[in-house]
């Protein structure tokens, strides 16, 4: 107190012994000196502006208690200006924080004891009930105390307490000064503080003192005798408690935290700034206090769920900005300004609300380089409604209203290599500089990051990215069913995702973004198979859908990797590599950017066999054009990129050396030379030849007719052509595409072409996909495979053939006139004797077998046999000639050989080798009608 204050009676304060002998007894007594302080008080920083003195008059003592503190302290009825007796006359000084004997007055508050907890609980706004019941508890535990006869026992103190409230930090800090008042008060000497699974320490506890039970509902397990209890929990938890037959009448201490109106947090506030010494520009009554306080409600959806930590880190953060802000205007261009005269050092409204951002794309890195990136352009249109939306939000803010609210989770679907996971990476980081999360981090993550931890730990790591941005990358992985080789029984994958599902709010505008990345058939499949939860907290159909690039777009990507690289190419070895490109395109997964780095990558290791093959390894140094050696230029040719590059030029010279070994179809041959050179004439005349040239075949004839053998070169024809990206050819038979069980064919067959793009896909037998029925599980493998044909996934990037009898094949083709509108028909025909002949011949050479010579007659009677061979039910055509041909070689080499001899045979050997071949192949019916079933 200042000497010369005057009391409402008149009388003055410096005689403080008869006014303190006047109440003897009767209390403490406190003078306010002041009104409700103003920012003019606050920016004076008088001391009996914050604080009031407290008077025992029988003890001659003084205590302080914050000044707006006591305002809220409804029981003592505080008016400005006037005096009030407290009703605690025996109260010992060290409950204050005060030692007896201490100099009260000299000390003032700054000697008071920072833990007292009636002094902690004294500096807080609010908590009206729970100061009346802490002081009830202390006022009981005295009075008990007085009767030196009897001392009081921890039951007889009636000292249990429940806590409810919607904070945890709310229940646990009042816990915590509860358990320090027991201490302090010398009823409890320790404190167990329990989770619900501690059980141990719910058993084994067994000195007198508090127990905090966190969640738990084990009370029965102690002994009252020594045990204070102490529950947490919410209202519902508490209720629960209250419903067990043993806690009825053990509670007589209850306490429901209701949270902080909006006139509290803002007191709250302001004496938080005060104590840290800070100003706010326009002053403390300024409507941006207020209009902070709404914004954090609107975090939280409800001022009443904001509690003092979340209040203080509120406040922390407008710190940092405000820091920031200051490091900022001393700096210039990147050089540290030594003057910092005209700095403001008060805290603005951009401390509060975050910058408006004005020049958020001219200055923001993350948009940069996002702009930077080739197409993306949804992901850059949703950047700018963000950014427009965070306008509106920062006036709405700022006008006292609440902001508009969207989901914040996003989808990102697209192949490998589009720059998806690049695209999400900076869009995280946008949302973030943008305010639309409290932080600025940003998490990056994997489905194997959570896969291989336990439930607790990931609900730990889940929490913790509360204010964050949380990129999973690879998202479709969760899913691991049995398409994937693993057990569907394996719960450990469901449960992360129902705790993700319990963890991100269903409504928008949620503390929390995160973002998803992943391939669209399997995260298609993962949502099938997920809670229908997760499906409404990340829709598909909102998703940013990247495709593979475009000719241009990998053009352009190109061109900015040859310029990152400070390479160059001319323009035909440009065209080549994009020719490359395009046929990489048709193959499953392709890599877009990361195979347009993978094409540069091989380009540059040819480059350098070239210079080494032409200059060889002792040349000088290539120089650049002006001639200095330091400047050496890369110039990469047509070449470097595809050796063969010119293959689709090519004329027919060397296409009938891919069907050396194949004799007899001279029409089939023509057919496809015909397409050869079709392709080559469209070309040149920069046409696509792709929708004239036919990509689907039916092969009809009898075995051996070159079928099989015809479709394996057709893939290196169609491959030489530059039509396809690969040579393989893939082997399947009818099994391969019919599935077990309903529902399964379908999927099959589609992954069946899927494996085939940019390939050619043989598939034999084919008229098993007939069926006998309707509804057969082979025809809807057919009209599933028809149906794909047509569709831009598959149409002209695979060739398809189905081979088969030719009779059996017309059989299949009536089932479904679709085949007949969508396939090439080719007719493989019996191999004429001649052409058998000649086949023979060719198969012998390989052995390095010689065919002499021999007359007319001898080479008439091969014919004959051979045409005898023909007309038989089981001849086989070129199968048959090799099988002939390794017969002959076997006979020839189980002789005695001169050495040094040439290998040579007859026509007539052959001859008796083909009529015994010839009467082991007849059948008992064809022997019968010949009349010499004896010679058998």
């Amino acid at each position: 107190m200042h000497s010369g204050d005057q009391r409402p009676d008149g009388t003055d304060t410096s005689d403080d012994d008869t006014q303190r002998q006047n109440h003897t007894g009767e209390g403490f007594t406190y003078s306010s000196s002041m009104d409700s302080p103003t920012d003019d008080d606050y920016d004076e920083e008088p001391e009996d502006a914050v604080s009031l003195c407290l008077y025992s008059s029988d003890m001659r003592d003084h205590f302080v208690f914050p000044y707006y503190h006591l305002y809220d302290f409804q029981m003592f009825e505080i008016q400005p200006r006037e005096w009030r007796v407290f009703p605690f006359a025996k109260w010992d000084p060290s409950l204050f924080g005060f030692e007896p004997g201490e100099d009260k007055k000299a000390k003032w508050i700054k000697t008071a004891k920072a833990d007292s907890p009636l002094n902690r609980l004294g500096k807080m706004v609010g908590f009206d009930d729970v100061k009346k019941e802490f002081l009830s508890v202390l006022h009981r535990v005295k009075a008990a105390r007085l009767n030196e006869a009897q001392p009081p026992s921890i039951k007889s103190l009636r000292l249990d307490l429940l806590i409810s409230g919607d904070a945890d930090s709310e229940r646990s800090m009042i816990a915590d000064l509860y358990k320090k008042l027991l201490e302090f008060l010398g009823v409890s000497s320790g404190c167990c503080w329990t989770k619900p699974d501690d059980v141990k320490c719910n058993m084994d506890y067994k000195e007198p003192g508090a127990i905090v039970l966190d969640n738990s509902i084990s009370f029965h397990y102690h002994d009252r005798d020594k045990h204070v209890l102490i529950g947490l929990g919410s209202r519902e938890h508490i209720r629960n408690i209250l419903s067990q037959p043993w806690a009825k009448g053990r509670f007589h201490l209850r306490f429901d935290l209701k949270g902080y109106s909006e006139d509290k947090l803002l007191a709250i506030l302001v004496n938080e700034l005060k104590e840290r010494r800070l100003k706010v520009q326009g002053g403390f009554n300024t409507p941006l206090l207020r209009m902070f306080i709404r914004q954090i409600g609107n975090w939280q959806d409800d001022l009443n769920n904001v509690g003092l930590e979340q209040l203080k880190s509120e406040i922390e953060k407008v710190i940092s900005r405000w820091a920031e802000r200051l490091e900022a205007s001393t700096r210039s261009e990147g050089t540290a300004i030594m003057s910092l005269s005209g700095l403001s050092y008060q805290l603005q409204e951009s401390d509060f609300f975050g910058s408006y951002p004005r020049k958020f794309y001219d200055e923001n890195e993350f948009f940069k380089k996002l702009d930077k990136m080739v197409g993306m352009q949804r992901v850059k249109e949703a950047v700018k409604e963000l950014v427009s939306r965070r306008k509106i939000n920062y006036d709405r803010v700022t006008q006292g209203r609440k902001p508009l609210k969207t989901n914040q989770n996003y989808v990102f679907l697209g192949p490998p290599g589009t720059g998806k996971s690049t695209a999400a990476t900076l869009f995280g980081h946008i949302l973030a500089d943008l305010g639309y999360v409290e932080g600025k981090e940003v998490v990056l993550k994997k489905p194997a990051d959570f896969l291989s931890t336990n439930l607790a730990t990931f609900k730990r790591d889940l929490k913790d990215t509360e204010g964050k941005v949380l990129v999973i990358d690879e998202a479709h992985s969760f899913y691991q069913g049995t398409g994937y080789g693993t057990d569907a029984s394996y719960n450990h994958p469901k449960m992360i995702i129902d705790t993700i599902v319990s963890y991100v709010d269903n409504e928008p505008g949620g503390n929390r973004c995160i973002i998803l990345i992943g391939y669209p058939d399997r995260m298609k499949e993962f949502y099938r198979n997920t809670n229908p939860g997760f499906q409404r907290r990340f829709p598909l159909e909102d998703a940013f859908v990247f495709e593979n690039y475009d000719d241009d777009a990998l053009s352009r990507i190109l061109d900015s990797m040859l310029a990152d690289d400070q390479t160059v190419a001319t323009n035909d070895a440009k065209a080549v590599g994009m020719e490359l490109l395009r046929r990489q395109r048709e193959l499953p997964n392709f890599g877009n950017g990361g195979a347009v780095r993978n094409l540069l990558s091989s380009a540059y290791i040819r480059y350098s066999k070239r210079i080494t093959a032409e200059k060889g390894w002792e040349s000088d140094r290539p120089t650049s054009a002006s001639g200095n050696d330091d400047q050496v230029q890369i110039l990469l040719q047509a070449q470097d990129f595809d050796l063969e590059y010119d293959r689709g030029l090519r004329k027919t010279q060397d296409f009938r050396s891919l069907f050396h070994n194949i004799v007899g179809f001279e029409t089939i041959l023509g057919t496809f030379e015909g397409y050869q050179t079709m392709t080559v004439n469209m070309k040149t005349h920069g046409l696509d030849p792709r929708e004239e040239v036919p990509f689907s075949f039916i092969f009809k004839g009898p075995p051996g007719s070159g079928k099989t053998t015809t479709a394996r070169v057709l893939g290196e024809m169609y491959y030489s052509m530059g039509l396809l990206s690969t040579t393989e050819v893939i082997d399947c038979s009818v099994t391969d595409m019919i599935g077990e069980y309903a529902g399964q064919t379908g999927p099959k067959v589609r992954n069946l072409l899927e494996r085939a793009l940019g390939k050619t896909l043989f598939i034999d037998e084919a008229y098993r996909l007939g069926g006998s029925q309707i509804y057969s599980y082979p025809r809807e493998a057919l009209g599933e495979l028809v149906d794909c044909m047509t569709k831009k996934r598959y149409m002209h990037k695979l060739v398809i053939v189905l081979a088969g009898y030719e009779r059996s094949m017309d059989q299949l083709i009536s089932t479904n006139e679709g085949l007949r509108s969508r396939f090439t028909e080719l007719v493989f025909p019996k191999l004429r004797p001649k052409d058998c002949l000649r086949l023979l011949r060719a198969k012998l050479l390989e052995n390095k077998i010689n065919i002499l010579s021999s007359t007319a007659v001898h080479v008439q009677k091969v014919m004959t046999l051979f045409k005898k061979l023909g007309k038989t039910e089981a001849w086989a055509n070129a199968r048959d000639v090799e099988a002939i041909a390794k017969e002959i070689t076997r006979q020839l080499f189980m002789k005695p050989l001169p050495s040094g001899q040439p290998m040579e045979i007859t026509l007539g050997e052959i001859a008796r080798i083909l009529k015994k071949f010839y009467r082991d192949r007849r059948s008992k019916k064809e022997k019968e009608e010949a009349g010499d079933s004896s010679e058998s």
